[in-house]
């Protein structure tokens, strides 16, 4: 593997719950690229680490909407 990159999003829900979603991309120097996805559902303004593939990703959310923080920890 040559790098992955990771990004995550929040969907806004009803109530004081939303889903998180994180996607790992790894790119490989033959110019491939896998892609892995993770949903979990989280409070408002929760912050963490989840495992994702290879990958355990720490992501910390604001304002039930947006990403304060999303960063590959270990992998």
């Amino acid at each position: 593997m040559d790098r992955a990159d990771v990004s995550a999003s929040v969907i806004k829900l009803k109530g004081n719950q939303n889903e998180l979603i994180i996607t790992v991309t790894e790119y490989f120097a033959d110019g491939t690229s896998v892609k892995t996805s993770y949903s979990i559902m989280i409070n408002n303004n929760a912050a963490g680490t989840y495992s994702v593939g290879g990958y355990k990703v720490y992501v910390d959310t604001e304002g039930n909407d947006q990403i304060r923080a999303c960063y590959v920890v270990e992998g």
